[in-house]
């Protein structure tokens, strides 16, 4: 997926891309958009050498959708399930059943807080600046 933003922060090799909102963004659903914002700001490789407040297209891997939504969602359904299954074999105590549950997902979201540093600077799932449109004088 490709979108047309400005650059708002330089950091390093990477910027921040302001996006805005299309009226085809309302009705997809699979990007950051959130319910009423106008736009939202992406963390991109700057592979171009694009300078502040310039007009960019930035790419953004199809397939790092599929592994977000695997690892926001789907892992900790797992756990849950884990959690479940761990009752009904050993611990036979609902409540503290639901604490573990509650425990491992907080644990996974914590850990999920590196592997997101980890992808944000990954070539294959990061999003990059692949072209200036507007150069700065």
């Amino acid at each position: 997926m490709k979108e047309v933003g400005i650059i708002t922060k330089l950091n390093g090799e990477y910027v921040y891309v302001k996006v805005d909102k299309k009226d085809e963004c309302s009705k997809c659903g699979m990007c950051a958009f959130p319910k009423n914002a106008n736009s939202i700001e992406i963390f991109a490789r700057n592979n171009v050498n694009a300078k502040k407040d310039e007009q960019v297209i930035v790419e953004i891997k199809d397939k790092g959708k599929m592994l977000g939504f695997l690892l926001v969602f789907i892992v900790p359904l797992l756990l849950l399930g884990g959690a479940i299954l761990l009752n009904f074999l050993v611990v036979h105590n609902e409540l503290l059943t639901m604490g573990i549950g509650i425990v491992l997902i907080a644990l996974w979201y914590f850990v999920l807080s590196f592997i997101d540093k980890y992808l944000k600077k990954s070539n294959k799932y990061g999003a990059e600046v692949v072209a200036v449109i507007n150069k700065k004088n």
